[in-house]
């Protein structure tokens, strides 16, 4: 490698840092605005501590995770442009709507004392179940290079299979572990009421993913016999 190839490379290793450091800011904001304005207030630890985490978490996955594999980061970025409109759709079902309607009936259920309360111990255990779904996305996305953001078979970066990682276990472990984080999110904020648009989280997620192997199966070599190797789609012995 030339200096010249060097130094792209290292300008390229900036940009995708402050790239990296710009959306985790970004998300940040936005989720404490939802949270604090649906709230009517900042003067909420819970949230607070929330916020710590979620900070630490989309850290991790912008500016250590998805810098050590540029090809996937790019196709990230840019894999929504010229997508299908259901997959438009889907993507910001999951990915902004229905997270920050999680977060706005949580700021809700604090401004206008929406029982039933909840206990620290439940709020510590939520804190628990987030990280651990957090981290099982990340173990997926440090897997599975072809992470992309809409469903479609990624040719021309010679899409192939995944079978180790948390893939040897159920065959979409990213989404558990989002499901999971959102499911930890209500906890950690106090809100049963939260569970709502989880639960249709949830729902539109199975969606997802039965689209998804569809997708897969027709045009995926090998997707077929790993199905069957791998029997369960999001959770071992249930599904």
């Amino acid at each position: 490698m030339t200096r010249l190839d060097d130094s792209r490379s290292g300008s390229g290793a900036v940009r995708s840092f402050f790239r990296g450091l710009i959306t985790v800011a970004v998300q940040v904001v936005v989720a404490g605005a939802l949270l604090f304005v649906a709230a009517g207030g900042a003067d909420w630890l819970w949230a607070w501590i929330y916020i710590g985490m979620f900070a630490v978490l989309t850290g991790l996955a912008h500016l250590v995770m998805l810098p050590r594999d540029p090809e996937l980061a790019a196709e990230r970025r840019n894999a929504k442009r010229g997508a299908p409109p259901i997959e438009r759709l889907h993507a910001a079902l999951m990915a902004l709507l229905i997270p920050a309607a999680t977060l706005i009936v949580a700021g809700l259920g604090v401004r206008l004392s929406w029982p039933p309360s909840m206990s620290n111990t439940l709020r510590v255990l939520g804190l628990g179940v987030s990280v651990t779904g957090y981290t099982i996305t990340l173990w997926a996305l440090g897997r599975n290079t072809f992470f992309s953001s809409v469903v479609r078979i990624q040719e021309e970066r010679g899409h192939h299979v995944i079978t180790d990682g948390p893939y040897r276990y159920i065959r979409h472990p990213g989404y558990a572990g989002f499901i999971l984080f959102w499911s930890g999110t209500a906890l950690v904020l106090g809100s049963i009421w939260a569970f709502v648009p989880v639960g249709l989280l949830t729902m539109v997620t199975a969606l997802r993913i039965l689209y998804e192997e569809r997708t897969l199966r027709v045009g995926l070599d090998g997707y077929v016999s790993y199905a069957r190797n791998v029997r369960y789609r999001l959770v071992p012995g249930v599904w």
